[in-house]
């Protein structure tokens, strides 16, 4: 009722700079319990967190309200399948959000195919991901959970040198080298966009190191050149 009364207030930024979406995530009906486990399972066996969400009933009712402000906040909708798509893609919609590592490591393993299923914009999750420009937080060390918020150490998502790991592109290229070699609608390469907006390419480059030697079909441009574009040549390619 509230969604349908105020739509556009889905995408509207807090004072940390979270969705509506963020805060279902930080603030369910979850007991400490709960948390333990899901941090526990996260932390120690990153490849298998659907045993961290779908252990207790409580996890599986944090999965359904989540996927329900994915729906609102990346279609306006929830129809499904949403307005102007053949199915919904909660991959695709985690990964612009954007969500927790565990959200996405779930929604990989919950819907495998997703991951090499181009949308009706002809984009692959990865290209997803390595265009996304929503703002991430505010929180030096997480990349989506910002500054202030259930601060206490069993409410930290990702601890320091898990970051790298943890980041979207990251858990995408893992799950799915060969789409760090894929081409999107615009003949983009993920590491294209990556470049341009100052996001990690490490991995992209280890995945498909000639990447680095492709011109993007709109500008023409190498990676490097991109990222000197976007002004995030030295970080990036440092």
């Amino acid at each position: 009722l509230v969604f349908d009364l105020n739509p556009a207030a889905i995408h509207h930024w807090d004072s940390y700079r979270l969705l509506s979406a963020h805060i279902a995530y930080i603030t369910p009906r979850y007991n400490l319990e709960d948390r333990k486990m899901e941090m526990t399972g996260t932390r120690q066996n990153p490849d298998q967190p659907i045993n961290s969400f779908f252990v207790r009933d409580s996890g599986t009712d944090l999965w359904n309200v989540y996927e329900l402000f994915l729906r609102l906040t990346y279609h306006d909708s929830h129809q499904d399948p949403p307005p102007g798509c053949s199915n919904w893609r909660v991959l695709h919609a985690s990964v612009a959000i954007p969500s927790p590592p565990q959200i996405i490591r779930s929604a990989i393993r919950l819907h495998p195919w997703q991951i090499k299923e181009f949308d009706e914009h002809g984009n692959l999750p990865i290209h997803i991901a390595a265009k996304c420009e929503r703002p991430q937080g505010i929180d030096e060390l997480q990349y989506w959970l910002a500054k202030g918020v259930n601060r206490t150490p069993i409410h930290f998502r990702l601890v320091d040198q898990n970051l790298p790991r943890d980041h979207p592109i990251s858990i995408l290229v893992e799950a799915y080298p060969a789409g760090a070699k894929q081409l999107d609608s615009s003949y983009r390469l993920p590491l294209h966009y990556a470049s341009l907006l100052g996001k990690p390419v490490h991995q992209l480059i280890s995945a498909a190191p000639l990447a680095l030697a492709t011109r993007d079909g709109r500008e023409r441009l190498y990676p490097f050149m991109l990222a000197a574009t976007g002004g995030h040549l030295t970080e990036t390619f440092q």
